[in-house]
């Protein structure tokens, strides 16, 4: 299952807020994307586009150890990503792998006071992310 959180502009020192999809707002539910094989995608798109942006965004692959009988939701992987307006012109940023018990903990309070009657464990001991092959031009 997936979640982001957002970073708006880090050049003005705004806070990480939720970037909710619009058909699930108000329905209490952490996830963007959900499933056997959960797909995470997203564009660099803003209505303002006239204005320089910073704006990175931090996902979470995580799961619910019960098949969805809890609402209790543990991390797995995270990592951040985004994209630069400058001039009118949109650059993607770099995906950057980042350390998921870290990453964690920054984004913890948000959801806890978004998402009522939901628990975010810990990073389960032993859970380990390998990359396998970096994918390069080429692949």
């Amino acid at each position: 299952m997936w979640r982001f959180s957002v970073l708006p502009d880090p050049i003005f020192a705004v806070p990480w807020n939720m970037d909710e999809v619009p058909t699930l707002t108000g329905l209490n539910t952490p996830f963007c994307w959900f499933g056997p094989e959960p797909q995470l995608f997203d564009a660099p798109s803003r209505w303002a586009q006239d204005r320089e942006m910073d704006w990175s965004a931090l996902s979470f692959l995580t799961y619910v150890e019960d098949a969805l009988l809890s609402k209790k939701v543990r991390p797995v992987l995270a990592f951040e990503w985004g994209f630069w307006i400058k001039d009118g012109v949109k650059s993607v940023k770099p995906v950057v792998l980042r350390e998921v018990g870290e990453a964690w903990e920054e984004q913890r309070g948000l959801l806890e006071g978004k998402f009522e009657g939901w628990v975010f464990g810990d990073v389960e001991e032993g859970v380990e992310v390998r990359r396998e092959h970096a994918i390069t031009d080429g692949d």
